[in-house]
């Protein structure tokens, strides 16, 4: 009884990791369209930044300009990590069930019990595909959900210190 339980639960957490995965895919939009904004705007200011005399003001600016760059910089480092790299594991191919099932007819055909065999070492393997497709998946599913939060975390800190460069930058354009 208890195997047939773990199949059951094998099978439901492979089926709710593939779903995450999609889902964290879905979550990789937001980040994406904040990080081409924010890059925009921060070569907005570069482009409109020309120093002509080195002031406090200039200073404050290039300071808190460059740790913004870095934070976007790490953004884009984690976000691609959270995009690229992953290897999930599936479901084998139906066919390739198939021809592992006709393979064990073929192995079994002598036996009087064949058909209970066959059935055994079918719903053995795909208890194994399923456990280790969970397993896998969701291990794969975690690095990548740490690496959108640190996307999230950089891109929150390059937002916060490039809205607070920009009051240097407007005021070094007021004087």
């Amino acid at each position: 009884m208890i195997e047939k339980e773990l199949y059951q639960l094998y099978e439901k957490l492979y089926f709710h990791e593939i779903d995450i995965r999609d889902k964290l895919n879905g979550k990789l939009q937001l980040p994406m369209a904040i990080l081409v904004s924010l890059i925009g705007f921060e070569a907005y200011m570069l482009r409109d930044f020309f120093p002509i005399k080195f002031s406090w003001i200039n200073i404050l600016f290039i300071i808190i300009y460059l740790f913004s760059i870095v934070g976007t910089i790490l953004s884009i480092y984690f976000f691609r990590r959270s995009l690229y790299g992953y290897d999930y594991e599936l479901l084998p191919y139906a066919n390739d069930t198939e021809n592992y099932k006709i393979s064990l007819i073929d192995a079994y055909s002598k036996y009087t019990n064949c058909d209970e065999l066959v059935q055994k070492y079918v719903q053995e393997y795909l208890y194994n595909c399923y456990m280790r497709g969970a397993s896998v998946n969701a291990k794969q599913n975690h690095i990548r959900t740490m690496n959108i939060l640190k996307t999230n975390k950089f891109i929150m800190y390059s937002v916060i210190l490039t809205f607070i460069a920009f009051i240097p930058f407007y005021f070094a354009k007021l004087m």
